[in-house]
């Protein structure tokens, strides 16, 4: 019964997808590229919510400068708020200083206009 089934499942799509992801993962692993990634100076995040509020301070926090960008100013108003409580909070617990917090907020600004 199992070679049966499995003679069926031999030439499925479901079988030839799997395959085919198979040998491209290898393939994929033996190239050499020797491209070097540029450095990233500047980010735009749609979104001011968890998500984009938690990328927005990553970013900061490593000294790329963000612009926080979402389709009404009560939406980045309520971002900020939070991105500054967290802040707050890593100061408040010492595992950041004012300082370092200071310099993360100047680099992230926010914007209405996708332009």
């Amino acid at each position: 019964e199992e070679a049966r089934l499995f003679k069926t499942l031999l030439g499925s799509p479901s079988a030839n997808a799997l395959q085919h992801i198979f040998f491209s993962e290898r393939g994929a692993a033996k190239l050499s590229v020797k491209a070097k990634p540029a450095k990233v100076k500047e980010v735009g995040i749609i979104g001011a919510g968890t998500m984009g509020g938690g990328i927005a301070m990553c970013f900061a926090q490593i000294g790329v400068k963000v612009i926080l960008v979402d389709r009404e100013q009560k939406f980045l108003d309520r971002g900020m708020k939070v991105i500054k409580g967290n802040y707050a909070r890593s100061v408040k617990r010492g595992s950041k200083s004012q300082a370092f917090v200071d310099r993360a907020l100047s680099l992230i600004s926010t914007a209405v206009d996708y332009s």
